[in-house]
């Protein structure tokens, strides 16, 4: 049901979309105006329930499994503040993370020091320094708290023990995996073939609620531009 009720929501922003798209041919400034501020009205009015573990995988994973069953790995809850540094770089990823409520960001720094926004992770979402999770070395990322979060944590040691005997955690893994991929993928070809005004109105497009909950200077730094250079890109298109 939640799944569904997700799905609906974002495939009314998909439509309306479109049909702003069709008729940019007569008025460009104007249909980018109102389909601006009508994907801000959709992302706060279809903002997605929150899941638990349990309900994610009933909903993506496995729709025959009950919530009242048992999971074949333990699970913590936990509250983390805003601003905490969730996983530090140089450190070994011991445990994921179901971000239940809050926003996370995972960053990567150069020699300078300067850093670059890789990914925005929002409510029913797996995250955590995932290369370093899956070969227990040293993660070359951070991921920081935005807001004040609650997480359902499943350590390193309890999902591989899970995988040697249920067919339901394989499932869970799997389907986590997938999604990196297919995020990290669809990251990079959008870097690689897109200009920055076209990545920032496929964000407008397709993660309404990264725009609008997500400071600008942030979203610059997941862009890969200067906060000027964004400002002067929402001027244009506003």
């Amino acid at each position: 049901m939640l799944g569904k009720r997700k799905q609906v929501h974002f495939l009314l922003i998909i439509m309306v979309s479109a049909i702003l798209n069709s008729l940019s041919k007569l008025n460009s400034r104007f249909v980018a105006k109102k389909k601006l501020n009508l994907v801000k009205y959709l992302s706060i009015k279809c903002r997605p329930l929150t899941m638990s573990i349990k309900q994610y995988i009933q909903s993506h994973v496995d729709s025959n499994f009950s919530i009242d069953e048992e999971l074949p790995f333990p699970t913590e809850v936990k509250v983390i503040p805003k601003n905490t540094i969730i996983s530090p770089c140089q450190k070994i990823e011991h445990q994921a993370y179901y971000l239940l409520s809050g926003i996370v960001k995972i960053s990567i720094y150069n020699e300078e020091g300067t850093e670059r926004v890789l990914e925005f992770f929002f409510p029913n979402s797996f995250f955590a320094a995932y290369t370093s999770f899956l070969t227990q070395q040293a993660s070359d990322v951070e991921i920081e708290a935005l807001t004040d979060c609650e997480v359902e944590i499943i350590k390193h040691y309890d999902i591989h023990k899970a995988y040697e005997t249920s067919l339901l955690a394989n499932r869970l893994g799997r389907a986590v995996a997938e999604q990196y991929y297919i995020r990290k993928t669809n990251r990079e070809k959008d870097f690689l073939t897109k200009s920055a005004v076209e990545r920032y109105k496929n964000l407008l497009d397709n993660r309404p609620e990264l725009v609008q909950q997500i400071p600008v200077q942030l979203i610059a730094k997941y862009l890969g531009i200067e906060p000027e250079s964004l400002s002067r890109i929402r001027k244009s298109i506003s």
